[in-house]
């Protein structure tokens, strides 16, 4: 059969994953050394990755997410109280399963709503309904909803996700509308789906928040006896930190003389802010070659294992890359612009798998 009625009838059944990768077979001609059991496992599995990845894509659109968090970029080294084994545990999400809440206390600045997001991030990406809500803004947007038409299908937004994220819980006491909101929201989930809230109040202060005596009790009733906590301390993280003179981008892997794990984001954003302030430039390309390099060396590793030796042994690989920008040719330079694009794809299809 052509090529092009094969693309056809692959895009009619919606097979976009088989279509493209039948496509770079052709292309490449790699296909004819492929058994037709490997050539079809090949196609199958591009199908699974690309309805993964969509499937993914939608679940973060809909949990409409505060920030980009991942759990593997969570940093146990800031003096806040964070048990690592705790929260290594909520990731795996059994705990979304039994339908129970979790809830984060602490001061302003301690990374409660990071958290809450970097355990909804997760979720999504193993194939879990979430939405977070800001609490003010929910409470505000429900009493109007209540005029418009729109509270019960606001409700059931509510009430169906798996993973409910509440943030910026008891900022403001609650209103005789807002209690009866909330009660409602917590006895549809209790036992069937599982709520995070954070709060900069502490649980034995929430009565006060509630107001009324009779509603206090019902609401913690569904939402703290069946609930894990974490309880956060310290300072506020958003306080910029001094930075040492540090003779090169390693230098911040280092605690009292002593190299720790160190996140591949971390890796990049150190080596391309040194960089910038040394004058450097081309930070785009910077980028992907950095991506480049330490992407693949990844392999068998998790993104937490990533420490001080294994950084040092790439970074004399990355160090070069400025000098080749330097030193290409015309001719180089105008096909390093031709392949930017799909260099760039690739950055983004190797973060969606190590997302993953």
């Amino acid at each position: 059969m052509l090529t092009h009625p094969m693309l056809d009838q692959l895009a009619k059944l919606a097979l976009s994953g088989m279509a493209q990768a039948f496509a770079e077979l052709e292309a490449s001609g790699d296909g004819a050394t492929l058994t037709h059991a490997d050539w079809l496992g090949l196609l199958v599995d591009r199908e699974m990755t690309h309805r993964r990845d969509k499937r993914l894509a939608a679940r973060l659109r809909y949990a409409r997410l505060r920030h980009h968090a991942v759990v593997e970029d969570v940093d146990y080294r800031a003096p806040r109280g964070l048990d690592r084994s705790l929260f290594h545990k909520l990731a795996g999400g059994e705990w979304i399963d039994a339908h129970d809440n979790l809830i984060l206390c602490g001061p302003t600045g301690v990374g409660k709503s990071w958290l809450a997001c970097a355990l909804g991030h997760k979720a999504c990406r193993d194939n879990r309904s979430v939405l977070y809500q800001r609490v003010p803004k929910l409470f505000a947007d429900l009493a109007l909803a209540r005029g418009d038409g729109r509270y019960a299908r606001i409700m059931r937004s509510l009430n169906g996700a798996q993973l409910l994220i509440l943030d910026d819980w008891g900022l403001d006491p609650l209103d005789a509308g807002a209690r009866r909101d909330l009660y409602e929201i917590l006895e549809e989930r209790y036992g069937r789906r599982s709520t995070i809230l954070t709060s900069q109040i502490p649980i034995d202060k929430w009565h006060e928040v509630i107001g009324d005596p009779t509603y206090a009790d019902a609401i913690l009733d569904r939402l703290v006896h069946n609930a894990h906590r974490i309880d956060l301390a310290g300072d506020s993280l958003r306080r910029t930190r001094p930075r040492p003179a540090a003779r090169n981008w390693l230098t911040s892997l280092d605690d009292k003389g002593k190299p720790g794990p160190y996140t591949v984001n971390r890796c990049l954003d150190d080596y391309i802010a040194d960089y910038k302030r040394r004058g450097g430039k081309a930070l785009d390309r910077l980028e992907i070659t950095a991506e480049a390099f330490i992407r693949p060396k990844l392999g068998s590793h998790e993104v937490v294992a990533v420490t001080a030796a294994m950084i040092r042994q790439w970074h004399a690989e990355l160090a070069e890359a400025p000098a080749r920008l330097r030193t290409r040719s015309t001719a180089e330079r105008q096909n390093v612009r031709e392949i930017d694009a799909k260099d760039r794809d690739a950055i983004r299809r190797r973060r969606a798998s190590a997302n993953r």
